[in-house]
């Protein structure tokens, strides 16, 4: 399975790079079986390193490898083969004409024959609640249709590493859930990882057992999720705000120092119990 290997990166949109890097000297590796949380406010830089790691970017400075080879030396496609990206909005990767077509396309391009891919299509379809839009034009759909579908046809490949960027935005409970289970589902197999970029600290706690926090374009802090709920002047600063949730798993876990699974899990149970 795929390894990330992100080396002194940095980063400008400007021709007067020296004095304009979004990104500043990053370091950071993501290893198989690793689920990661980047985290960060507004305009700190998380998007660019998840375009950077796709190679829809290229590193002004230092280099990003995959398998230990440099994705300048990789083309988009390559790349796609063991990395893929469900972007923040949902329409940037929409192409097709209807909804089956996107879910179909991935698919067709790796040599699926015509009943797998509809098995696979008739199956995700109705995973994610699709199954009556299937002739409808991805561009029709309501947005948090048009979510569920850029998940859809991205779920569907089963990548080595996904990255998912803002995750629940325009989803439901009902739909983040489902979200949650999915993510969960995926790396269930073995060595697969996942890099979640995303303001909702909640979901993310139920995912991921590492994070990262950029800020100003600088890595400031990376660690397990449980050091990370114990850092609380990271989140003092505003870096990332608490969440009642966030609190009350931080709070046990400072004082009672319980297992972080069993208070996610308990707190998950609560919750199904309330519905």
């Amino acid at each position: 399975m795929a390894e990330i290997s992100i080396e002194d990166v940095s980063f400008s949109y400007e021709q007067d790079r020296e004095n304009n890097f979004v990104l500043k000297n990053i370091n950071y590796s993501i290893l198989p079986g690793d689920s990661v949380l980047l985290l960060g406010p507004n305009g700190s830089g998380k998007t660019t390193l998840l375009k950077l790691i796709m190679g829809l970017l290229k590193p002004t400075k230092g280099k990003i490898k995959i398998d230990n080879i440099d994705t300048n030396k990789l083309s988009v496609f390559e790349i796609s083969k063991k990395v893929s990206m469900i972007f923040q909005n949902p329409e940037k990767q929409f192409f097709a004409e209807t909804v089956r077509e996107e879910l179909s396309f991935g698919l067709k391009n790796r040599g699926l024959r015509e009943e797998e891919i509809k098995m696979l299509v008739d199956e995700v379809s109705k995973k994610f609640g699709l199954f009556e839009y299937l002739d409808r034009s991805p561009f029709d759909l309501s947005g948090g249709e048009k979510r569920r579908l850029s998940i859809a046809s991205i779920a569907i490949l089963d990548p080595e590493v996904l990255i998912v960027d803002e995750p629940t935005a325009g989803l439901d409970f009902q739909y983040r859930n489902l979200m949650v289970g999915i993510l969960r589902e995926f790396l269930k197999t073995k060595n697969k990882s996942l890099i979640i970029a995303t303001h909702d600290i909640d979901f993310g706690l139920r995912i991921a057992n590492k994070a990262a926090v950029i800020d100003e374009g600088k890595l400031i802090w990376n660690g397990d999720i449980v050091s990370l709920l114990k850092e609380e002047e990271i989140f003092s600063k505003g870096i990332l705000t608490h969440t009642f949730a966030s609190s009350l798993i931080s709070k046990l876990i400072l004082q009672s120092n319980v297992d972080f699974q069993k208070v996610v899990k308990g707190l998950e149970e609560l919750a199904e119990g309330l519905m």
